[in-house]
């Protein structure tokens, strides 16, 4: 029995009782989404989220799942999913530790710390070995990589045998700053709009509407200590970040330095047969001169 993400999980466990920290918030709701999909026996599915949130509707498997503001017993649970901004996440993952539940880390509270393992699995990425499978499944703690540094692996790891520096460009939308950051968006252009006056400050710390916020969006450093891990301390890594105001997306450009020459041909031979990595090369959605009609973009875009 696999999950969504291909994670075994035997056809013979015993059904798993869930607690999902932040169950309201984008990344909540797509980790949800993944369980739904998945092959996971699930018994329970308990969803934790603000006293703003609390009551909102979360489906899962044709059912609406209970969303509670206050952290439910976590003794006797077999997992804590984290998804909350960073500050509430380090005091969950002490009462976790100390319900004895195993915890996974979405937040990137834990992703610096060397000792907590960080499973990568997806597509262009090599398995783990069964030494790695093991320390994963006996590990009372699991970090993982930002959602910009997994976006990049499938790329980052066709070369890696011969990659140096990464240089990137990232452009964010209200949605790195989750749930609040897109309804604060569409508030302040609202506010705009109709000319209302001066609008509360959301997550972004100042106005995004009809802007741009150099080094918005993500934590670059985030971006870099994960990458280090999933590649090597060696590899030098530049990342600026812009957040514009569209509510939803994150586009990068990257350029990659290799020890070595690679034909363009042959880079092109590794994209196309990558899995996880599409690539256009003519036609709509392609980058470069030419005119297609109809006002489709040129290139990849956040819409």
């Amino acid at each position: 029995m696999s999950s969504a993400s291909g994670t075994e999980v035997s056809p013979t466990a015993e059904p798993l009782r869930l607690v999902v920290f932040g169950a309201t918030g984008h990344l909540g709701r797509d980790l949800i989404e993944q369980l739904d999909a998945s092959d996971w026996p699930i018994a329970e599915l308990v969803g934790v989220a603000t006293a703003a949130s609390a009551g909102e509707d979360v489906e899962f498997r044709g059912e609406g799942i209970d969303v509670v503001s206050e952290a439910p017993q976590l003794k006797g649970r077999d997992l804590v999913l984290i998804c909350t901004p960073t500050t509430p996440a380090l005091e969950i993952v002490r009462d976790a530790l100390r319900a004895e539940v195993p915890c996974i880390d979405c937040t990137g509270v834990l992703a610096g710390q060397a000792g907590v393992p960080m499973p990568v699995l997806g597509p262009g990425l090599s398995a783990p070995s069964e030494e790695e499978k093991t320390a994963y499944a006996q590990a009372p703690l699991l970090a993982l990589p930002s959602g910009t540094a997994l976006a990049w692996a499938p790329v980052l790891s066709l070369f890696a045998s011969t990659l140096t520096r990464v240089v990137a460009t990232v452009v964010s939308s209200a949605s790195a700053y989750g749930r609040s950051g897109v309804v604060s968006l569409s508030e302040e252009s609202i506010g705009l709009f109709n000319q209302d006056g001066e609008r509360p400050v959301g997550p972004a710390g100042q106005p995004v509407a009809f802007d741009v916020i150099p080094g918005g969006g993500i934590d670059p450093e985030r971006v870099t200590s994960d990458l280090a891990r999933l590649f090597s301390e060696a590899l030098k890594v530049d990342v600026a970040s812009i957040q514009v105001p569209a509510f939803v997306g994150e586009g990068t450009s990257l350029s990659l330095e290799l020890s070595e020459p690679l034909s363009i041909e042959a880079m092109r031979a590794k994209l196309l047969d990558a899995d996880g990595v599409e690539m256009i090369l003519e036609g709509e959605g392609a980058a470069g001169p030419g005119e297609h009609g109809g006002g489709v973009p040129r290139g990849p875009t956040l819409r």
